[in-house]
């Protein structure tokens, strides 16, 4: 013990020592489950003052919302983007060079030549 903390006094110590579980859990607070908080608060809680959004942030839309100029523009920047990808995508399939890929072949199977491997040395048993 530090400073001048008081004892624990006797009986404290006794009702420690001889409570069981059942009596701690009769006494002990309880918390009410997810359930009953939900269905003790309000549905709906209107928020208290204004909504923070970031500035220049205009909420989104919908589509029958908008004006001609607004429909043009969401549908610019959608051609856009499936135009970026597209572009990516042909790019991303050429090889290093920038060539066409080395297989021109429909199917896209690429054969090897008959013959070792380099680096490995053939074996009795494939020798014929």
């Amino acid at each position: 013990m530090t400073g001048h903390e008081p004892p624990i006094p006797d009986e404290e110590w006794r009702k420690f020592l001889t409570d069981s579980e059942h009596a701690i859990r009769r006494t002990a607070p309880r918390e009410p489950s997810a359930h009953e908080r939900a269905a003790s608060s309000p549905a709906h809680e209107e928020p208290v003052g204004e909504l923070w959004t970031p500035k220049g942030h205009d909420p989104v839309r919908r589509w029958h919302d908008l004006s001609r100029r607004e429909r043009s523009r969401r549908c610019a920047r959608l051609v856009g983007a499936v135009t970026t990808l597209i572009v990516f995508l042909v790019v991303a399939g050429r090889d290093q060079e920038g060539g066409p890929l080395p297989d021109d072949r429909p199917g896209g199977v690429m054969l090897q030549e008959s013959g070792a491997s380099p680096g490995v040395t053939p074996t009795a048993a494939a020798t014929p």
